[in-house]
């Protein structure tokens, strides 16, 4: 292995595990905000406001493509995913409570790395 080669791998394992945490902390983040534990992670999506915002970090963070959300959320594919992200941003547009809830996140997110 060269040199270029073993930098490219760590950039590679390092954006990974950049997603990982920020995929992490954003779970934290509505756990702590719903005052539920990680094993009742549904209940985000059963709320639609927390459902927009998490849908808007993941991709705000690029952490869009993060296994754990097909198994943590039951998700069932990336479309199903892209549609409920698409709706978020719609919901961002025009919805001031989304909006204020979204940028309220951001900050914390901005204050936890």
């Amino acid at each position: 292995m060269q040199l270029n080669d073993i930098c490219i791998f760590r950039r590679k394992n390092m954006s990974y595990f950049n997603k990982q945490i920020h995929y992490e902390k954003i779970i934290e983040l509505l756990c702590n905000y719903k005052k539920i534990d990680r094993s009742k992670l549904i209940e985000i999506l059963k709320d639609e406001e927390c459902k927009y915002i998490l849908f808007l970090l993941l991709n705000k963070y690029n952490c869009m493509d993060n296994e754990n959300i097909y198994t943590d959320f039951k998700i069932k594919d990336r479309n199903n995913m892209y549609e409920i992200f698409k709706i978020a941003e719609k919901k961002l547009m025009i919805n001031k409570n989304i909006r204020e809830m979204f940028f309220e996140a951001e900050t914390i997110m901005k204050k936890i790395e």
